[in-house]
């Protein structure tokens, strides 16, 4: 990258924490969109019963908010696929976005394009506010 260059965006980095305040995260994820986050089953197999926050640790700015999680989708079949989506309680804070590939230009037709596209066992991916 040249010098002045901006930096590449990452704040959509997510870690999946086992509670709202230890230091050691279960795994990573990404934000998909405001309030859904994508991570591997595996990562949050173990605490099937308690609860699951997310922590932004890229965010821009920084923030210590974390956000628990209200919902988990499991894609099927769990042989094959190792995906989890985690809804969260309240929208990812400010400064956290999802990764630009993810998110193309409505309307958009051809390859690539994944907002409004259903995914088995995820749903429709929506747009940030």
């Amino acid at each position: 990258m040249a010098h002045g260059d901006a930096s590449p965006d990452s704040s959509w980095v997510a870690a999946i924490h086992a509670s709202s305040n230890d230091f050691a995260p279960l795994g990573a994820g990404l934000v998909i969109d405001d309030d859904r986050v994508l991570t591997c089953s595996h990562v949050v197999a173990g605490p099937a019963t308690g609860e699951i926050w997310v922590a932004f640790p890229k965010a821009d700015p920084p923030t210590m908010e974390r956000r628990r999680v209200c919902r988990r989708v499991r894609a099927e079949p769990l042989s094959v696929v190792d995906v989890t989506v985690l809804h969260l309680a309240e929208p990812v804070p400010m400064g956290v976005r999802p990764p630009e590939a993810a998110l193309p230009q409505a309307g958009r037709s051809a390859r690539g394009a994944l907002v409004g596209v259903r995914l088995r066992g995820i749903g429709p991916l929506r747009p940030l506010r």
